[in-house]
């Protein structure tokens, strides 16, 4: 295969990795790392890796008889010297453990060809204007960051603080008081099909459509820039669902205020896919970003293994760390809690390295009846939170999420509520005057407005007898109650106490 070699460029290098991937196929490319093809020299090199990729996008293999047709299908096959090219890349093949070390020296090589480019354009810039110029500066940061390292790398400035003295720390700030901090990582999970997603769209376009509450009740402090990565989740989806929300509003979202990357072919162990994500955060002046879903955007990962979860958790702890802000991750919960215990982060699925790299973490289900959503938030301290919210049904124009309170109002309110229901089992009772069965009792409540089931009405019937409010008589479909009235009932305790009274002098 002839070549035409530039400035710099090692051929055996590059022909060994080659002929290694001709040879062993697609199982080399995890040795490979996330190289392009422009990181190869000669155009015949770039040519032949650019099929292999295209084979490997598709799923098909990787060897020379199914290169050689790529590129006959492409028109690129003599271009490349054929099969006999072709073959002598197989005879310069390296065995695939050296891989990573004859990558090492392509890369070097690319960008040594790059400063000399830089450079050359750098020597004929007389002519160029500030933006071209300009341009070419950041050009050359990159290159710099790329070869060196950092200050940071180099310099540690660490302080330390005496218990003695008087500290100015900040408390924690939060971009939604109690619910979402400012910083950090953010464990958003629970179970599929329980609005994690829809509750979280509806935050960030609350958000950035200047809105002051979150379901009526937690308070807005900050207005970051977000970014929603929707791995996912279509357009069409997304934009159904935030019509849906913002039909109960009189504000949309702002220009630049909330971005969305829907459906990014996005791998967070793939350090050139972080490296863009963070560059984007940092160009659009994103501090909150939303990765829907953990699972969807590590497909390579072990869900279960604790390394590559433990790698997955400090990659995302990196990224709100570079972006200076919040990283918020959707994740699924396990689906073996038992019956009647309430979600909380022991549900977090996967190993424990998930929940250490948070810095608080929401959880989500909805209760038995599937009337509310129950949301439970814990901070890094420990403190924990559980409250309720309602969900308006799709198309209602009203609020989409309405806070309905923590776990004593509910309880409160429905202990209010069964009293409310009872009393007016009772009344119903002592005004028949007569016996009821509990059927007649449901009727004549149905005539008065109240809506309760049979089953409900015989359940505070006898709770009116444990109560002395009611007596019982007869059994089985035969079942009589007759209503004592509240007066009756204080007066005969009055009675039992005076008797009780005389009795003990």
């Amino acid at each position: 295969m002839a070549a035409d070699v530039g400035p710099s460029c090692n051929l055996d290098a590059e022909r060994a990795v080659l002929g290694c991937l001709l040879i062993e196929g697609a199982e080399a490319f995890a040795k490979v790392g996330d190289i392009s093809a422009a990181v190869f020299d000669p155009e015949n090199h770039r040519v032949v890796f650019r099929a292999m990729l295209q084979l490997r996008e598709r799923g098909e293999a990787i060897d020379l008889i199914t290169v050689a047709a790529e590129l006959e299908r492409a028109g690129g096959l003599s271009a490349v010297g054929g099969q006999a090219g072709l073959a002598l890349l197989v005879e310069h093949a390296s065995i695939a453990s050296h891989l990573p070390a004859y990558v090492s020296i392509i890369g070097e090589h690319a960008q040594k060809r790059e400063w000399m480019a830089l450079g050359l354009r750098l020597q004929n810039a007389n002519g160029a204007g500030p933006a071209e110029l300009a341009a070419m500066v950041r050009e050359a940061e990159t290159l710099v960051r790329a070869v060196a390292p950092s200050e940071t790398e180099t310099k540690t400035a660490w302080s330390l603080h005496d218990a003695g003295a008087a500290w100015t720390f900040a408390p924690v700030e939060f971009t939604i008081r109690d619910l979402l901090p400012a910083f950090g990582v953010i464990w958003w999970g629970g179970p599929p099909k329980r609005f994690k997603s829809l509750l979280l769209l509806y935050i960030c376009l609350a958000i950035a459509a200047g809105r002051e509450l979150i379901a009526g009740h937690f308070t807005i402090c900050k207005r970051p820039v977000i970014l929603y990565v929707a791995r996912e989740d279509g357009g069409s989806r997304l934009q159904g669902r935030r019509d849906d929300i913002l039909a109960a509003w009189d504000t949309s979202p702002a220009a630049g205020a909330l971005h969305f990357l829907i459906r990014p072919r996005f791998d967070l162990l793939n350090p050139a896919h972080v490296a863009w994500l963070v560059e984007q955060c940092r160009t659009l002046g994103v501090t909150l970003l939303v990765l829907d879903t953990w699972t969807a955007l590590s497909p390579g990962a072990d869900p279960m293994g604790a390394k590559d979860q433990a790698a997955l958790a400090a990659v995302v702890v990196e990224i709100a760390e570079a972006i200076n802000g919040a990283v918020v991750v959707v994740d699924h919960s396990r689906k073996n809690r038992a019956e009647g215990e309430p979600i909380s982060s022991a549900d977090i699925y996967g190993p424990l390295q998930k929940w250490a790299a948070a810095e608080h973490i929401v959880m989500l289900d909805l209760t038995a009846d599937r009337r509310r959503l129950e949301v439970f938030v814990e901070g890094k301290d420990g403190d924990t939170r559980r409250c309720f919210l309602t969900v308006t049904p799709k198309g209602e124009p009203e609020e989409k999420f309405i806070y309905a309170g923590t776990v004593e109002d509910i309880a409160d309110a429905q202990r209010e509520k069964g009293n409310e229901n009872r009393d007016a089992v009772h009344r119903a009772l002592c005004d028949a005057g007569v016996a009821q069965a509990p059927g007649d009792v449901h009727g004549a409540l149905k005539a008065r407005g109240v809506a309760l089931s049979t089953d409900t009405v015989s359940k505070h019937l006898r709770g009116l007898v444990d109560s002395g409010r009611a007596t019982v008589e007869g059994k089985g479909r035969g079942t009589r109650y007759l209503g004592i009235t509240d007066a009756t009932v204080v007066r005969d305790s009055v009675r039992n106490s005076e008797f009780f009274d005389r009795t003990r002098s």
